[in-house]
Order: C-alpha cells, then sequence, then structure tokens
C-alpha cells in the first residue's frame, strides 16, 4: 500500500480476511475497500466514494444529511460497462462555468457509478449498516492523511451523524488534498454552512420565562408563609 501497489496489497488484505473477518477488530474491512477503490482508473475514482454503498447518496443527494438507508444491499456484478464518453462529459461539466450544470452533474456521475460496476467486498459485506463505520473510516483517514478519499469518506459519515464541523473540515481536507469531486464537495460545503445551530434567543428565552416562574412561585410562598405565621384568616381559607 506505502509503495503504491495497491492491487498487490489489496490481494493481501483479502487473503487476510479470508483467514480471519474480523481482522483489526473488524476494521480491515475499511482498508481493502480504499484498496479497491484506490486500484481502480480514474474515471472510477471520479464517480465512487471508497465505502461504495453511500456513493449514490454522496453524489446525489439534497436534502441535509447524507441518508444510511442509501447503503444498499450487494448485488452480483456483471461486466462495467463502457462509460468513457460520458465520463468525459460529467469532466467538461466539472472544469465548466455554469453553477447550474455544476450542481446538477452528481446525478449523472450517479448513473455512471452504477454502469460501472460495484467493488468486490460489497459481494460479502454492506459496510454501509456495519457498526464499525465511523470507527473504520476515522481509522483510514488516520492512515491515509495524504489520500483524499480517505477525507471524502470521513466527510461523509461525518455528515451522516450530523457533525457538521468535521464534516466541512474533511471536506475541505479533501479538496486540499487534490480530490478529482471537488465541485461534489463545495457543494456539501454550502449545504453545511447553511445549517443554522438554534440561536441564542432560541436557548435563552425558555430559559427566562422558566426562571421568572420559579421566582415569582417563590414569592407566593413566601407571602403566604408570612400570611400563616400573621393568622390571616382569608389564607386559611
Amino acid at each position: 500500500h506505502l509503495l503504491g501497489r495497491y492491487k498487490d496489497a489489496e490481494s493481501e488484505i483479502a487473503h487476510d480476511l479470508a483467514i480471519n473477518p474480523d481482522g483489526h477488530f473488524g476494521l480491515e474491512k475499511y482498508h481493502l475497500a480504499l484498496l479497491q477503490y484506490l486500484s481502480r482508473e480514474a474515471d472510477y475514482q471520479l464517480c465512487h466514494v471508497y465505502v461504495d454503498e453511500f456513493t449514490e447518496s454522496f453524489l446525489t443527494g439534497h436534502g441535509d444529511y447524507v441518508r444510511a438507508d442509501s447503503a444498499l444491499e450487494p448485488r452480483p456484478m456483471g461486466k462495467p460497462n463502457d462509460t468513457s464518453g460520458d465520463v468525459a462529459d460529467i469532466r467538461r461539466l466539472l472544469n465548466g462555468t455554469n453553477r447550474t450544470e455544476q450542481t446538477d452533474v452528481g446525478g449523472l456521475m450517479a448513473i455512471v457509478a452504477s454502469e460501472q460496476g460495484w467493488p468486490s467486498y460489497r459481494l460479502k459485506w454492506n459496510l454501509g449498516t456495519d457498526r464499525n463505520l465511523e470507527d473504520g473510516v476515522a481509522y483510514m483517514a488516520t492512515l491515509n492523511r495524504s489520500q483524499p478519499a480517505a477525507f471524502v469518506m470521513l466527510g461523509i459519515v461525518a455528515n451522516k451523524s450530523r457533525n457538521n464541523h468535521l464534516a466541512m473540515a474533511a471536506f475541505r481536507k479533501a479538496i486540499e488534498l487534490g480530490s478529482p469531486q471537488k465541485v461534489i464537495l463545495e457543494e456539501q460545503i454550502r449545504t453545511l454552512s447553511r445549517r443554522r445551530s438554534p440561536s441564542l434567543g432560541s436557548t435563552v428565552a425558555p430559559l427566562v420565562i422558566v426562571g421568572c416562574l420559579f421566582v415569582g412561585f417563590c414569592c407566593v410562598c413566601r407571602w403566604m408563609w408570612k400570611a400563616i405565621r400573621r393568622g390571616d384568616p382569608s389564607v386559611a381559607m
């Protein structure tokens, strides 16, 4: 892996996982997924994320968060179709200046991704619903600090967990490292930045109301206690 021999590394890790599927506390599956991504051609890498169950929602998600239910069940892979012409169109759109076209290109990328086939790890596992998803993705980002794909996936998982700040930081790091998915990442960052945390006023106002009610209650209790001590008949009634 460190020497850039991704195919050889993939073969070794796949053999290790055949012996012990729970290697490295169940995190080694993410290493295999990343290697199967890195060993593919540039056209494939453009249209996929390495935990492939989240490719479609990353490319087409127009809502606030990447949806966990976008992680699909594995299916047998057929022979990938030739998508070189479509990818050429995608690169033209991504390199253009039309913001609307750039925003809509994710849908075309998702279609191309489905034609390119799925990585073979999906025949055995569904990492999208794996209990080690967050730990596995964080582990890969820690070990591959110069690999943009690792930070794209870190941002997706942070986005899914509604950790806005980590998601934006991870996406910016991926752009800084030269991710080919820069346009998609920039749109994700804009979406994340539009999310508003509860305003100070909306947080403080209920506390002020509760505080005033509490103080009022204490005052009434104090008045009643004094009245009782004075023997006020209206209080006794």
